[in-house]
C-alpha cells in the first residue's frame, strides 16, 4: 500500500505541468457523475405520470429532460475522456523519455547484468501501464465515486428498505472483486516478466542468427524459444481464467442481491409504499 501511494505521488508530479487541462478533466467528470443519478430519477414521473396518470404536460417534459441529459452528459463525458488522455498521453511521454535517459547513463555493468528483453520492456510496456494507470486511476478515483455516491443516495432516498439488501451485498461483491485484482497484478507481473525474456531471446537471437548458423545453435536457440513461449502462453491463460472466471462470479452475486430487492420491493408495492415509476427508477439506478 506504502508503495502504491508513493507510485501514484510520483505519477502525480508527473501530471502537474499540465494541471490546467487535469483541472478541466475533473471539473468535467464531476459533471459527468452528476447526471447518472438524474437518469434514474426521470424514470419514476415518465412511469407514474406520463404512462399511468397520462399528465399532458409530463408527455412532453419528461423526454426532452431525458434527452437534455444524456446531451449534457455525453458532451461531459467527450470532454473527460479527451482531457484526461491528453494528460496521460502527455505523461507518459515524460516518463519514457526519462525511461531511456536513464539507461542510456547506466554503466555497462548494469546492462551486463540485465536482459536486453526486460529493458526494452521496460521503456515500451512498463511505461504503457504507467499510462493506463495515470488514465484510469483517476477517473475511478473521481467520476466513479461521485457517480456511486450520488446512486447510493438516491437508492436511499427512494427505499431505505431495499438498499439495506444492497448494502449487505456490496462488502461481499467487494471482498471478490479485491482478491480478484490482486491475483490479476501478480499474473500480469509474472506476464510481464516473460515477455521481457521472450523479446530478449528473440532479439539476441537475431543479432546472433550467423552464429547460430556456423555453430549449429538453432536446435538449443529453438528448444529455449518454445520453452519461454510455453510459460508465457501458461500465464496468458491464468490472467484469462481469472478475468473470466471474475465477471460471471459478480453477476450471480448481483443477481441473487436484485432477486432479493425485487422480492422486498413487490411486498412494498403491494401495500402502496412504492409507487411502479419509484420501483421502476430504484432498479434503473441499481443496475447502473
Amino acid at each position: 500500500m506504502k508503495g502504491d501511494m508513493h507510485t501514484y505521488g510520483r505519477l502525480i508530479r508527473e501530471a502537474l505541468p499540465y494541471w490546467k487541462i487535469a483541472v478541466l478533466a475533473m471539473l468535467s467528470m464531476a459533471a459527468t457523475a452528476a447526471m447518472e443519478p438524474m437518469l434514474p430519477a426521470l424514470m419514476a414521473p415518465l412511469i407514474d405520470e406520463s404512462l399511468i396518470d397520462k399528465d399532458p404536460s409530463a408527455l412532453i417534459q419528461i423526454p426532452l429532460l431525458i434527452v437534455a441529459v444524456f446531451v449534457f452528459k455525453g458532451i461531459s463525458e467527450y470532454v473527460a475522456s479527451v482531457s484526461s488522455q491528453y494528460v496521460a498521453n502527455r505523461t507518459v511521454a515524460d516518463i519514457r523519455s526519462e525511461v531511456f535517459a536513464v539507461q542510456l547513463d547506466l554503466p555497462m555493468t548494469d546492462h551486463d547484468a540485465e536482459e536486453g528483453g526486460r529493458l526494452l520492456s521496460r521503456i515500451t510496456y512498463d511505461v504503457a501501464q504507467v499510462g493506463e494507470a495515470v488514465s484510469t486511476a483517476w477517473m475511478v478515483i473521481i467520476k466513479d465515486t461521485l457517480m456511486i455516491l450520488g446512486l447510493l443516495g438516491f437508492l436511499i432516498y427512494t427505499s431505505w428498505q431495499m438498499s439495506l439488501a444492497l448494502l449487505v451485498a456490496a462488502p461481499i461483491v467487494s471482498f471478490v472483486v479485491k482478491k480478484a485484482s490482486i491475483k490479476m497484478r501478480r499474473s500480469n507481473q509474472d506476464l510481464q516478466t516473460w515477455t521481457g525474456r521472450l523479446t530478449g531471446l528473440i532479439e539476441e537471437s537475431l543479432l546472433a542468427v550467423k552464429d547460430i548458423k556456423i555453430f549449429g545453435g538453432h536446435d538449443n536457440q529453438q528448444a529455449r524459444f518454445d520453452d519461454i513461449n510455453k510459460r508465457l502462453r501458461h500465464e496468458q491463460m491464468r490472467v484469462i481464467k481469472i478475468q473470466s472466471l471474475n465477471v460471471p462470479l459478480v453477476q450471480i452475486l448481483a443477481a441473487i442481491t436484485i432477486g432479493i430487492v425485487i422480492l422486498i420491493g413487490t411486498q412494498m408495492s403491494a401495500r402502496d409504499m412504492l409507487s411502479p415509476g419509484e420501483f421502476v427508477a430504484y432498479i434503473t439506478a441499481m443496475g447502473m
